[in-house]
């Protein structure tokens, strides 16, 4: 067996040897290559001694079944077809608020002369100088500077002076007015306004009867003011959640008589928010008033608190007072209950409720209505109860209206009588109407298109039912209606116009004998117009058609007049 062995073993080794020498001779082999020798002997014969090479090259060979290839890209296809028609619309619902939310018209108080603010348009700047002259000779000056910053602090001074003389004998006015304030803006969490000033007027009783000779000191009737007012206002909040506003007043009001009067007033409202709907104020008001003059002495004093719950709902307000006051010493209750609901979502708004008010008589709070008034003797407060009911709203963008229904019952109504005396018939007498009941009827409407056009119109009308005491409500005017409108023609030029409609007040003269005075229309146009960067003209014709009529029983305004001027601003 181990012989076979080695047989096997030397017969692989042989045939290993034989393989290895036969590689070795094929690298021995070596290629002949064919070369060609060109001579000027031998150019033209053959080519010989080419050997051939007989060795193969060496190749590689793969074979594989992968073959490599690119994915189609997958594309959309976009076709011409018509997208399908959408029938639905959608449902744009936009809520614009109506650009007249608060009306601007407020009722101001019947001058015995046509005498008009020269200018009613609110200037931009805040410093600048006004000066006029009219037919009637009266010249006009006013002037304003403002300094400061609101962040911090604000001051202003104002001064106004008018004068003017009619055609009738001592048919003269003078009215004159300075006064300086301080906003106070930097105190923590407050505001602290600080206001003093004064104000007089001058004017003549010219509305004497013709057979009777009086001279311009007889006849004259002065009257001067001094005031003070300091305010404090919270800018938020307490702690405690309470919003506060007290307010002083102090003024000295005096007569060329020898009349003087001191009023001071105190009011502290304060406000507190019990939930989202829920809130509470409390008012608290103390009003004294110390009159004399050579021959007396008065006093009158107020004091009240008001308490108040106030609801306001998703379409319902409804507030609530009662307030107890003290009239002099005697006790008076004063409620005060009023709704408002909203309808159509707040474009309409259905009013009403009972109201009872104090309206305090003073010597300055009387003269301001009629300043040809006598010395008062006594002074008595008038208490007015009023129900009332209504409708206000806003038709489209502009338009707003207000109506109002009242049953009004008053006690101790002020009355304006000339004095039976012939040769005192010039002088007004202050009467009181233990009970007066009259049921009136009121309106505003209002068209306002941004700043470019304002047309607002007020209309009351009073019917007096019963009185007591006297035969006719002296003084007071049945049928008021007032109207402005202004008109920007351009953007530096604008035109207003102002019309005043009355029916005539009652009036006594000798023997108690009433009479009543004509109705009255005034008209009155204006121009603004802006020439310059910093200067405007202003031009007003007054009682346009000038009519002669009389806003107290003897006493003729001034007819057709004409002020114009020019205002120059320093910003």
């Amino acid at each position: 067996m181990k012989h076979c062995i080695k047989y096997i073993f030397l017969f692989f080794f042989l045939m290993s040897c034989l393989q290895v020498q036969a590689q070795r001779s094929k690298k021995k082999k070596k290629s002949i290559v064919t070369k060609k020798v060109t001579t000027s002997s031998n150019i033209n014969q053959p080519i010989t001694g080419v050997v051939l090479d007989t060795v193969k090259p060496n190749v590689l060979t793969i074979t594989s079944t992968f073959k490599p290839f690119l994915r189609s890209a997958s594309k959309i296809n976009f076709t011409a077809s018509m997208p399908i028609l959408d029938t639905n619309r959608l449902s744009l619902a936009y809520s614009i608020p109506a650009q007249n939310l608060f009306f601007t018209y407020q009722p101001v108080p019947i001058k015995p002369i046509a005498y008009f603010a020269e200018n009613t348009f609110k200037w931009v700047n805040s410093n600048y100088i006004k000066l006029g002259f009219g037919n009637y000779a009266q010249p006009y000056a006013e002037a304003a500077i403002s300094f400061g910053s609101p962040e911090s602090n604000i001051y202003s001074i104002i001064a106004k002076y008018h004068q003017a003389k009619g055609n009738l004998l001592y048919q003269e006015t003078t009215q004159a007015l300075l006064k300086a304030t301080a906003e106070i803006n930097s105190i923590s969490n407050h505001d602290l306004v600080v206001s003093v000033g004064y104000s007089g007027s001058a004017q003549n009783r010219y509305g004497t009867n013709p057979n009777l000779v009086f001279t311009k000191d007889q006849l004259k009737q002065n009257f001067n003011t001094i005031q003070a007012d300091v305010q404090l206002h919270s800018k938020a909040a307490s702690e405690f959640g309470i919003q506060y506003h007290p307010n002083l007043k102090a003024n000295v009001f005096s007569d060329h008589q020898q009349g003087t009067e001191f009023n001071a007033l105190l009011q502290a409202p304060f406000s507190k928010s019990i939930s989202k709907k829920l809130s509470v104020d409390l008012g608290i008001l103390a009003d004294l008033s110390f009159y004399k003059n050579n021959n007396l002495s008065i006093s009158n004093n107020v004091f009240s608190i008001k308490p108040q719950l106030k609801f306001t709902g998703d379409d319902l307000l409804i507030s609530a007072a009662i307030q107890p006051t003290w009239n002099n010493n005697e006790l008076e209750i004063l409620p005060d209950v009023q709704a408002t609901y909203h309808l159509a979502k707040e474009k309409f708004m259905v009013i009403g409720g009972y109201k009872s008010f104090l309206q305090k008589n003073t010597y300055q709070s009387l003269a301001a209505i009629n300043p040809f008034l006598d010395q008062p003797k006594e002074f008595k407060n008038s208490i007015t109860n009023e129900i009332f009911g209504g409708l206000k709203g806003a038709v489209g963008k502009h338009f707003s209206f207000l109506g109002k229904l009242s049953f009004i019952k008053t006690n101790q109504q002020v009355l304006f009588a000339n004095d039976t005396a012939q040769s005192k018939s010039q002088n007004f007498n202050i009467l009181y109407e233990p009970d007066v009941k009259s049921i009136r009827l009121s309106g505003e409407v209002s068209y306002v298109d941004q700043n470019k056009f304002s047309l607002i119109t007020g209309v009351s009308f009073t019917q007096f039912t019963a009185q007591e005491k006297y035969d006719k409500v002296y003084g007071f005017l049945p049928l008021e209606i007032n109207s402005s409108i202004r008109y920007h023609v351009l953007k530096d030029v604008v035109l207003k116009s102002d019309i005043y409609i009355w029916d005539g007040a009652y009036y006594r003269i000798k023997n108690d004998v009433s009479g009543k005075s004509k109705m009255v229309v005034d008209l009155n146009v204006g121009t603004e117009v802006k020439v310059l960067k910093n200067t405007y003209f202003y031009l007003e014709l007054n009682n346009l058609f000038n009519n002669e009529y009389q806003r107290w029983n003897q006493y003729n305004v001034f007819g057709f007049n004409v002020v114009g001027g020019v205002v120059y601003s320093f910003n």
